[in-house]
């Protein structure tokens, strides 16, 4: 069995439950941790420093080189 990290957050981002749990595989994780949201809730799974799944918005991309005349100096 491995040990998890199941996270809970708002829309607004928010983390609202904090759930350690142990499973026999990352599916079983996930399934655990879909049941443990609200309607207006995501979930994040983690194992140790590994985000095995996201349902957070990937809408937000960094961009290099930042091309500002702020960062020019």
């Amino acid at each position: 069995m491995q040990d998890y990290e199941t996270r809970v957050m708002g829309r607004n981002g928010k983390v609202s439950l904090i759930a350690p749990s142990s499973q026999f595989s990352d599916f079983a994780a996930i399934r655990a941790a879909k049941k443990l949201c609200g309607k207006d809730q995501y979930v994040e799974v983690w194992r140790d420093d590994v985000c095995v799944y996201s349902e957070r918005s990937k809408s937000i991309r960094l961009v290099w080189p930042v091309c500002s005349d702020k960062a020019l100096g």
